[in-house]
């Protein structure tokens, strides 16, 4: 027996969690990429980046708050025990059209690169009783997202070693596995011109979005301190001067959400202001057009960099970061100025 269900090429690619629900959703409808638009503006990152430096969209939880997204939690022993093992936990909600999310020792998995973390979270959407193969999405190899092929024995191995190991119950969802679901029971998202002003504000005045839409007196998992918006420019300065000083080797995926969040931002902007904006507002397409190229070749030069350790090469990255601050100083101001028009023209 077999079966697999569609997955689509996503439109968030930068973290396994929201390629995975992009995909999933994708593949079924269009609803969420209004919300995609809406909600993936802000970005923020720790204060401390020798503890982990993730530069991160600051938005709403994907799994409790998109639309056409289902999810239930299992608990690792129960998902492992009740069903007699990963294969058949698999199998048993895949056959009910839910995606099974969780993290996995993937060292155990031969698709993925030997330099991969210990530990990821891939989504599985699909599995072959005769070829005792899984079928998952993931970011592995060279950093991009793609569709790989485990086999039962792999699988079986990588949730055994992350089973026993010492972190696994660390983190909540770590402890068990989500599965998720499209469903076509939800409503049709309504793009919130004002919450997207809004979130263009705080990227320009470096404030975190959060409490837009969390109720007061709501504790999040995240609280901390945080740098947001356009502050990240030099505190990613003073994070290649500790790279630098450290001998350690640059976490590209800041670099690749840098990238991805200028990207977003042209699709949200056509969405809000229809194809000819472009034309209609030349100049600010043509720094937003300069934002996206600088950041695809600092995607290139962090990877250069990691393979060479050449100092010149993070003299380029600096240079190209203080163009990057100066721009969005002017372009974000702007950007808030037109959309504010157009909607005003409505």
């Amino acid at each position: 027996m077999a079966r697999i269900l569609p997955m689509y090429e996503p439109i968030i690619k930068c973290y396994p969690g929201y390629a995975h629900v992009s995909s999933i959703v994708g593949a079924q409808s269009e609803y969420h990429i209004p919300w995609i638009y809406n909600y993936f503006v802000q970005l923020y990152v720790s204060d401390d980046f020798r503890k982990e430096f993730r530069i991160d969209y600051r938005t709403p939880y994907l799994y409790d708050n998109l639309p056409c997204i289902r999810r239930n939690h299992i608990a690792r022993n129960i998902a492992l025990e009740q069903w007699d093992g990963i294969i058949n936990f698999i199998r048993y909600y895949i056959d009910r059209d839910y995606y099974v999310y969780g993290v996995f020792d993937v060292s155990k998995i031969a698709v993925y690169s030997r330099d991969h973390f210990f530990s990821h979270a891939p989504i599985l959407y699909g599995y072959d009783d005769e070829k005792e193969e899984i079928y998952f999405g993931d970011i592995y190899g060279y950093g991009k997202y793609s569709l790989g092929i485990a086999s039962y024995k792999e699988v079986i191995n990588a949730t055994k070693e992350i089973t026993h190991h010492k972190d696994v119950d660390s983190i909540d969802w770590r402890s068990g596995f989500y599965c998720v679901r499209y469903t076509e029971n939800c409503y049709p998202f309504q793009f919130d011109i004002d919450m997207f002003i809004n979130l263009l504000t705080d990227y320009v005045k470096q404030k975190d979005s959060v409490a837009r839409w969390t109720l007061p007196g709501i504790i999040r998992s995240d609280k901390g301190k945080t740098v947001c918006g356009i502050r990240i420019y030099p505190f990613m300065q003073e994070y290649l001067l500790f790279a630098h000083n450290e001998g350690v080797g640059l976490d590209r995926r800041g670099f690749y959400v840098l990238k991805e969040h200028k990207l977003i931002l042209e699709k949200s902007l056509t969405y809000v202001m229809g194809e000819g904006w472009k034309k209609e507002y030349s100049v600010e397409w043509k720094m937003l057009e300069k934002d996206i190229q600088i950041t695809t070749i600092m995607c290139n030069l962090c990877i250069k960099y990691n393979l060479t350790s050449e100092k010149n090469i993070l003299d380029k990255l600096r240079d190209y970061l203080v163009v990057l601050e100066e721009n969005d100083k002017i372009l974000f101001p702007g950007l808030i100025r037109i959309v504010e028009e157009k909607h005003k023209r409505k």
